[in-house]
């Protein structure tokens, strides 16, 4: 997605120093829709979750678990967020997408069958580990509230310095 903005810039610079200033428009259109294509994955992901992990926002049985246990739910950490920010904590989850060696770091999104459609996901970051999707692990790391990385990505809530363990 880095290199599709890329490219659009330099498209719109180019056409700004040739004179041509009204085909700009059609280089940004141009160059929203690889950004457009690259989430069809995740959203075909989401679609055909397996059938033994909860869909996305119902609660089940990964949730009531992790409730069970006394542990954090990914439901809980975005409702008790600001008083977690800068906080170590552990979370028990489904490992949904990967994406790796991203500005130095791998992302790793985790459900566990809390939340709402906007509350169900997690992104933990790590320098040094990953997982694979799939996976339930245990992740841990330090909470950090409304991150902005630019080009429109923007969490609430977010968590570095993971480790992760089955």
């Amino acid at each position: 997605m880095i290199q599709s903005r890329i490219i659009a810039l330099s498209l719109v610079a180019c056409f700004a120093l040739s004179g041509c200033n009204d085909k700009i428009e059609e280089a940004n259109k141009t160059s929203q829709k690889p950004a457009t294509e690259a989430q069809a994955p995740l959203q075909q992901l989401q679609l055909n979750q397996p059938a033994n992990q909860p869909e996305q926002g119902h609660e089940g049985h990964q949730h009531e678990k992790a409730q069970a246990s006394g542990g954090l739910t990914i439901a809980d950490l975005y409702a008790k967020k600001s008083e977690l920010s800068g906080k170590v904590i552990s979370i028990h989850g489904n490992v949904v997408k990967v994406s790796e060696a991203i500005m130095g770091k791998n992302w790793i999104h985790i459900q566990d069958g809390s939340g709402t459609k906007e509350t169900s996901d997690i992104v933990f970051t790590s320098d040094t580990q990953s997982a694979k999707v799939g996976d339930h692990i245990t992740a841990k790391g330090k909470v950090a509230i409304d991150k902005d990385f630019g080009y429109g990505y923007f969490y609430s809530v977010i968590v570095e310095e993971a480790t992760f363990s089955n």
